[in-house]
């Protein structure tokens, strides 16, 4: 049921061994962001391994010391479509929503997980989709700081049930909602299991 990888700036980038375990098992395509020069970019519905790998390694190349985000979906609503994939940036327009490289970005989300409240409502498109257009957008467009209070924080993990959110600005701030797991620096959604071990031992709050 997806996965998110959150690569702080300045840490050593995972290893393609775990990327492609990533893949394997959620094979309904993947998207990428990160920041630099307070400009955020995303590259999604990559819907090969070979895809995604080509525009991973290019970006990580150009950008070595940024902050990445990234998803790899398994679809649980409105089936597997590119625009589906995940970043979405934090918007109340479809088109934007579903762009495979939207511009003038200030905030972006990816999501694991289900969201019941939004899950089934509208085939065409996932629990994830309408949760961003109709709870999340609502809420920055009137505070842009609205994760900078602990109290929103707390609101939105309860209004997730239990799935994981992180979060992206264009400045490079990030922040995640829900239990991530922490290996060599980055964080996980889920544990990996790679050549046949449990990559990732501990799991934060």
């Amino acid at each position: 049921m997806c996965i998110i990888v959150v690569k702080p700036g300045g840490v050593e980038f995972p290893n393609d061994g775990i990327l492609d375990y990533c893949f394997r098992r959620n094979p309904d395509g993947a998207g990428i962001m990160l920041a630099d020069q307070s400009r955020l970019t995303i590259r999604k519905g990559l819907m090969t391994r070979d895809e995604f790998f080509d525009v991973y390694h290019d970006l990580k190349e150009r950008f070595p010391e940024s902050p990445f985000i990234l998803h790899f979906r398994w679809s649980t609503g409105g089936g597997v479509q590119p625009g589906l994939c995940h970043p979405f940036p934090i918007d109340y327009r479809k088109k934007v929503l579903m762009a495979r490289q939207p511009s003038n970005v200030r905030i972006a989300v990816a999501h694991n997980g289900v969201i019941s409240n939004w899950s089934g409502i509208d085939a065409t498109v996932s629990d994830t989709l309408l949760y961003v257009k109709n709870v999340l957008y609502p809420a920055f467009r009137d505070d842009p700081r609205y994760l900078c209070i602990p109290e929103n924080r707390k609101r939105i993990a309860g209004e997730i049930n239990g799935s994981r959110l992180a979060l992206m600005t264009a400045s490079g701030a990030m922040c995640t909602i829900g239990g991530f797991y922490k290996y060599d620096g980055i964080y996980y959604s889920k544990a990996v299991s790679h050549g046949g071990q449990i990559a990732l031992p501990r799991r934060i709050k």
